[in-house]
């Protein structure tokens, strides 16, 4: 058995299977070396105050504020997008 083992680990240190990438492999040599990935087409980078209403709709729509207080916050955000 010990022998098997010894010809395996002889026969895949000889053929540099530790030391060369997959086929196909696509990971970077450093990380962060990688592009950052491409926006995807027709979406535009939203402003921080487009952003936040946005939020603020998904907190009232799922219930988490009430509709008083979605007016209120969404008034400040608007106010403070407007300095």
């Amino acid at each position: 058995m010990s022998g098997r083992l010894l010809v395996v680990c002889l026969s895949l240190v000889s053929c540099n299977y530790w030391t060369t990438t997959p086929r196909g492999d696509v990971a970077p040599s450093q990380w962060g070396a990688a592009a950052a990935p491409a926006p995807i087409a027709g979406t535009e980078a939203a402003s921080p105050a487009e952003e936040r209403l946005r939020n603020l709709e998904a907190l009232r729509r799922d219930g988490v504020i009430s509709e008083t207080e979605y007016r209120e916050r969404r008034k400040k955000v608007l106010a403070e997008s407007f300095r």
